[in-house]
């Protein structure tokens, strides 16, 4: 427990240090990524090994997960630090995700904002050649803007285990304060590879669209731990960097 603790720390002191993030006000509010992932279940934990294949114990699967996030990043006109503690479990044998975000932003150019946003995925089609999610999300600052949207999530195996296209049609409308509303449709592509079950590369994606008032993408490498923890460091276009540290109980 101590040794956790001490992760945890340093963790979150260096992503503090490190220039933090803002994504653009429509960035997907996934916290590990702009594209949305039908997969909402996390990886399984791997039974331990034993002498005997046939002896080792299958680990029980479970239903529930919590998860809780520490996040920060950079860009180009402010930075930030946000915590996100989400819920998965299950509903009709389907995983059903929701999850809450606190960002603290510190505007370059004077001032500094506090944003929430908040997300509900829910798997239609858990299984097959083509798993599906629904996706409900939303956006609030006090200050700037408010953003509601939804989106269909589907991803199709390349290679078993190791290569995964996500494909997501998203919906978005955004209310600035004081310059009027805009809605369209953002369609989006990623692709990622996971060579072993420690590491993630992931490529995504975003057509030109009236949300973002242009085309947009990113790249995004993961490090998986022992004990449901994960690293994620992110870059997205305009040189905006994004780092996440996540931990299931």
């Amino acid at each position: 427990m101590k040794s956790s603790c001490r992760f945890l720390i340093v963790v979150f002191v260096f992503a503090i240090v490190l220039p933090a993030s803002a994504q653009s006000l429509s960035s997907s509010i996934d916290p590990f990524g702009r594209i949305f992932s039908a997969r909402i279940r996390p990886e399984r934990p791997v039974a331990p090994a034993a002498a005997d294949a046939e002896a080792a114990a299958e680990p029980e699967e479970r239903t529930s997960f919590m998860l809780v996030a520490l996040g920060a990043g950079d860009s180009a006109s402010s930075s930030n630090g946000n915590l996100s503690v989400g819920y998965i479990t299950q509903v009709n044998k389907r995983d059903l995700f929701v999850q809450g975000k606190y960002s603290y932003v510190d505007n370059d150019r004077g001032g500094s904002a506090n944003r929430v946003t908040a997300v509900a995925q829910y798997g239609i089609v858990p299984d097959g050649p083509f798993p599906m999610a629904l996706v409900a999300f939303g956006a609030y600052d006090p200050n700037l803007f408010q953003m509601a949207g939804a989106a269909l999530a589907v991803e199709r195996s390349l290679v078993k285990d190791k290569l995964t296209a996500t494909g997501n049609l998203q919906w978005a409308t955004l209310d600035v304060d004081g310059a009027g509303s805009v809605s369209d449709l953002q369609p989006g592509v990623g692709i990622e590879l996971r060579p072993s079950a420690a590491w993630t590369f992931g490529v995504d994606y975003t057509f030109d669209n009236d949300i973002d008032g242009e085309d947009t993408g990113s790249v995004t490498i993961s490090r998986g731990f022992k004990a449901g923890r994960k690293l994620k460091l992110g870059v997205e276009k305009h040189k905006v960097f994004a780092l996440t540290f996540s931990q299931l109980f």
